[in-house]
């Protein structure tokens, strides 16, 4: 098992540039989601765009505090024509708390990781969430070297 700093973290995250779609319904259904964003194109069509270049698929899902509405796609660079079906939006940034998963060989075992890490979360002394703008924006990665990690950054505020 990794060491909780590696499991933990508090960070800052930047304004960034959002590339992908916009799903709202009074119901958590991202198996309905998913399957219409891979029938548009999916990633492989915005892949071009991500900002992250270390060759690492990066995928982010963005949870407004607004029934469920979910961002689902990519952080991109600047781009000047956004992909026919696709939205483009700049999303504030804040102070983030971290809950991770290890590096493992399967999707399945990285979010079981990411899981595992949630039940023990306990926020930075002096912090609480702070749902404004997120409720939590969690991050996929999946490398051919390391295999699967999954984040979720949960926005906090000072007490």
């Amino acid at each position: 098992m990794a060491n909780q700093q590696t499991l933990y973290s508090q960070k800052q995250h930047d304004e960034f540039l959002f590339l992908g779609k916009l799903y709202t319904d009074e119901n958590i259904n991202f198996g309905k989601w998913y399957e219409d964003f891979n029938k548009t194109g999916g990633f492989e069509k915005i892949n071009s765009y991500r900002k992250n270049k270390n060759g690492c698929l990066e995928t982010v899902h963005f949870m407004l505090p607004k029934s469920w509405t979910v961002y689902i796609g990519i952080i991109a660079d600047e781009i000047s024509i956004v992909p026919e079906g696709y939205i483009s939006e700049k999303l504030p940034g804040g102070e983030f708390f971290v809950v991770a998963s290890e590096w493992k060989p399967t999707n399945e075992e990285a979010h079981e990781s990411l899981d595992e890490s949630e039940r023990s979360k306990i926020m930075p002394n002096g912090y609480i969430e702070n749902g404004d703008n997120y409720l939590v924006i969690e991050k996929f990665y999946e490398c051919a070297e390391k295999g699967h990690k999954w984040e979720r950054w949960y926005p906090i505020k000072k007490k």
